[in-house]
């Protein structure tokens, strides 16, 4: 590692953080898309609603194998 004052605990720290923030920012602008096509009626609400959580499952998913470090 190049010279630095930071320890590696706490970038550790701040990347896990920062996925949680964007994680809850991505949920949060899924939800208003679908809340967004309520003025459309019920429809295409429960139609965004559905196709969400195909979505969410999907990328919820993880099928890459972690690293084995040695």
């Amino acid at each position: 590692m190049p010279n630095n004052d930071i320890p590696v605990g706490c970038v550790v720290k701040e990347v896990i953080r920062g996925s949680h923030f964007w994680l809850v920012g991505l949920r949060s602008l899924f939800f208003a898309t679908s809340m967004l096509l309520w003025i459309f009626g019920p429809i295409p609400m429960f139609l965004c609603s559905v196709i969400m959580v195909l979505l969410l499952m999907n990328f919820d998913r993880n099928t890459t194998p972690l690293h084995q470090y040695k």
